[in-house]
């Protein structure tokens, strides 16, 4: 532990290599700092290969895994997730907890991969709302292009279910998302037309399809209040769209 605590206050880069080389001499799971100072260098060879191997021990896998959930945020996130892809379906087969931690993860350090392992947590049919809402919020994060099963949850799911479901759905990078949502728009309550009014409006694909459904009809232009307006013409900038858009509202 001295010897570790000595490297920790080296320069970074000089000192997680050379914790690499001595957390395998320790009988403790490492502590956030040092486990933190290897996932800040994963092009170090030894620093991912020492990640990998406290991820690949089922007494380590699960403290080491929401320790760099914590990190996900001071990390580089598409250089870690790849070290994480095999311990995390590890940790989706495992209990409660720790299954919970692997959707943090899957999102969190954006997983592609494991994206279908996400959508099973929330259609299989014992899955707990609980399961559904941490994966469909990881969904969300992810941008998932998978939203067949989404229209369904918002209909029919509760009330905070069903919003997430909507939030994930006009989150997503499917082309066909913002269409999607839209024609969902006349059975939503006013708390779902508003998740879908701020979001799509902050995106260009989705401030066009907003526009369009103005100019149809499917969205109320008495619907779009002023900061929502704003927000779509700068969005949309001088196009076609905007003009129309104005001359209708």
């Amino acid at each position: 532990d001295g010897q570790i605590l000595a490297c920790l206050a080296l320069e970074p880069k000089v000192g997680a290599p050379l914790i690499a080389e001595l957390l395998p001499q320790l009988t403790r799971v490492p502590a956030d700092e040092e486990i933190l100072r290897l996932a800040q260098f994963p092009e170090v060879p030894s620093c991912a290969k020492s990640l990998q191997n406290l991820l690949a021990k089922p007494e380590s896998r699960r403290a080491v895994a929401e320790r760099l959930a914590n990190f996900r945020t001071k990390v580089a996130t598409d250089k870690i997730g790849p070290l994480l892809v095999d311990a995390t379906r590890a940790l989706l087969t495992g209990s409660p907890e720790d299954r919970k931690v692997a959707v943090t993860l899957i999102g969190g350090f954006q997983m592609p991969t494991l994206e279908h392992d996400l959508i099973e947590l929330v259609t299989k049919p014992q899955a707990s709302e609980e399961q559904m809402m941490a994966a469909l919020q990881a969904l969300q994060e992810m941008r998932t292009s998978q939203i067949d099963y989404l229209p369904n949850l918002i209909q029919k799911g509760s009330k905070e279910l069903s919003l997430q479901a909507l939030a994930t759905l006009v989150a997503s990078r499917a082309d066909e998302a913002p269409a999607r949502a839209l024609a969902l728009y006349s059975q939503l309550s006013l708390a779902h037309r508003r998740v879908i009014l701020n979001s799509l409006s902050s995106t260009k694909t989705g401030a066009k399809a907003l526009a369009a459904a103005v100019l149809n009809h499917t969205v109320s232009k008495n619907e779009i209040d002023a900061p929502t307006a704003d927000k779509m013409a700068h969005t949309l900038g001088n196009g076609p769209e905007l003009k129309s858009l104005m001359a209708e509202l």
